[in-house]
């Protein structure tokens, strides 16, 4: 938690990397983060209420990620436009001893406020996402056939050991394994026939499903 009230403008934005027609006026903090081991982490912020006498925003909407100095130009990685995009998280196959910063930045000049800041261990490494990527409806499907099979088990860990089976790695199965959990206990109705459809994403953002799985997984 912190704010850029008092910070300096020392960094503007790379717009075709944060995906914004802003360049990041308002002033800003720098965090670092050095792995210590090759491991995916991902990081977000969490949203602050605005200020009802802030004309229009008076917290920080723009986040990026650099692998090195943020001045050095063609060094940004990923990079979020919070006004235009609420919600997600910079997710990095971040490498053993090399130091990576975060940026957390104000639209326009004279624009700044608190944030609350996180930084975390994904629980989906980058070979999940290659095989989750090549096949979501696949995944999707095999997901809610290991939790229509574990119906009645005594075991509790059931439905991660059947979605293992998949390839996923141990922890990212037991995130898709709270996902499936979190949508049969309450989009059961909106999921069971087409669990990718719209009807059941708009179901599970309404309960916190995708966000909670975000959380434990780092993936977007």
């Amino acid at each position: 938690t912190g704010t850029t009230n008092g910070a300096k403008d020392s960094y503007k934005a790379p717009a075709e990397c944060v995906g914004t027609m802003q360049d990041g006026a308002g002033t800003d903090v720098v965090y670092s983060y050095t792995t210590k081991k090759n491991e995916a982490i991902h990081a977000w912020l969490e949203h602050v209420p605005e200020d009802p006498e802030c004309p229009e925003s008076c917290t920080p909407k723009i986040f990026w990620a650099t692998e090195g100095c943020p001045d050095t130009t063609n060094t940004c990685i990923q990079g979020i436009d919070y006004f235009q995009n609420p919600g997600p998280s910079i997710w990095l196959n971040a490498e053993k001893n090399k130091t990576y910063y975060f940026i957390i930045d104000g639209f326009n000049a004279g624009e700044a406020g608190p944030y609350i800041f996180n930084v975390a261990k994904a629980g989906c490494k980058q070979s999940d996402l290659d095989l989750s990527n090549a096949d979501d409806a696949n995944i999707a499907a095999m997901a809610v056939g290991c939790a229509q099979s574990c119906i009645g088990s005594t075991a509790p860990d059931c439905n991660k050991k059947c979605i293992e089976k998949s390839g996923l790695s141990p922890k990212c199965s037991d995130c898709i394994a709270e996902l499936v959990t979190c949508a049969l206990s309450k989009c059961l109705e909106s999921c069971s026939a087409n669990p990718t459809g719209a009807e059941c994403v708009a179901c599970l953002d309404q309960n916190n499903c995708t966000q909670e799985f975000t959380l434990c997984s780092g993936v977007p």
